[in-house]
């Protein structure tokens, strides 16, 4: 193989790093996963309260979301003070794992916080390209070593 990773995983979207009080929620745009062997949704969190987060990727039948439902999700994280305090989850989907006969080809990354108290948290999507390579544009830079 001599396809660098820049060359065949794209950088697809982005959540604002943000805090969240008990039922806010903070999401990236619904990007198309047409063109995708997986899609990888990275949840970064920060310095937790005692409350949790819901970490989940979602799949949708249009880029405005319609008809959204789960792909899969990791949740109650950060159940405690320091349980998972600068942690950083990853979820990983095929793009099998689609509901791809009813046309759901878009996917995002959700976060819902279930703290009484504030929380920090960020995403980040990925996409493995089933064709490369992928446009360098979504990168900031590469620097051969």
């Amino acid at each position: 193989m001599n396809e660098r990773i820049t060359e065949t995983v794209k950088h697809l979207a982005s959540s604002t790093m943000s805090t969240g009080a008990s039922g806010t929620t903070i999401a990236t745009e619904y990007v198309a996963a047409t063109d995708l062997q997986q899609l990888l949704g990275v949840c970064i969190l920060g310095d937790q309260a005692s409350g949790t987060i819901d970490f989940v990727l979602q799949q949708a039948t249009s880029s405005a979301g319609a008809g959204s439902k789960t792909l899969k999700a990791a949740t109650q994280l950060g159940a405690s003070a320091s349980a998972n305090d600068n942690d950083i989850v990853i979820i990983t989907v095929d793009a099998g794992d689609f509901d791809q006969a009813n046309e759901f080809n878009y996917a995002r990354g959700l976060i819902t916080f279930g703290a009484t108290t504030a929380a920090y948290a960020d995403i980040e999507l990925f996409g493995l390209a089933l064709r490369g390579p992928v446009s360098q544009s979504t990168w900031v830079a590469e620097t051969k070593v």
